[in-house]
């Protein structure tokens, strides 16, 4: 547990820092993609729930009388709230995108340890995939829950009660890795 940990932190810091040392940026990943729009999600996220609202009704939706809003990543948006509160929007954007690459690496490396394998490559290979840093860098940080996938399957693999929930938690984050949990799960448990 603590060296698939260890592993993930170095990872993402490795990975994050070109994002964390740009002089003009101070949120990772290209500003001119969706990175501004998650981020104002999640700070209207947090103003709701600040607020004691539940972070779905938005006055600018169907205007005069507004509408409900699902943002794409309410997983990401409630991880950040302790960030945001403490260092403000930038820190809990870039905190959630920390979290994930860590989960990432850490699932990976569960997984492959749980199967057999080295668990060092399995977890390298999957907090540096190409399609993970390229949500970074595009800001579609909800594709980047991707570590849930291999923590369902590692907790399948061992035979967890949490294999189950743990499907639930990927689906939060997005049906795509809700049904690749699944998929992984199911696979699992009939070897």
């Amino acid at each position: 547990f603590p060296r698939g940990a260890l592993l993930g932190i170095i990872v993402a810091v490795l990975a994050l820092w070109p994002g964390w040392t740009t002089p003009t940026a101070r949120l990772i990943g290209d500003e001119g993609l969706d990175v501004w729009s998650h981020a104002w999600g999640i700070r209207w996220f947090y103003s709701a729930i600040s607020s004691g609202a539940l972070p779905w009704q938005v006055d600018g939706l169907a205007w005069p009388r507004g509408g409900v809003l699902w943002y794409i990543d309410p997983l990401g948006a409630l991880v950040s709230l302790p960030v945001q509160a403490v260092a403000g929007v930038a820190a809990g954007h870039n905190a959630i995108l920390f979290v994930q690459v860590v989960l990432a690496v850490w699932a990976g490396w569960g997984l492959a340890r749980a199967l057999g394998g080295r668990g060092w490559i399995a977890g390298l290979a999957l907090g540096t995939a190409p399609t993970l840093l390229a949500e970074i860098h595009n800001g579609t940080v909800e594709a980047c829950w991707l570590g849930l996938v291999p923590l369902a399957g590692w907790a399948a693999a061992r035979r967890s009660p949490w294999a189950g929930p743990l499907v639930g938690v990927a689906s939060f984050a997005t049906p795509y890795h809700g049904i690749g949990a699944a998929l992984l799960v199911g696979t699992i448990l009939l070897l």
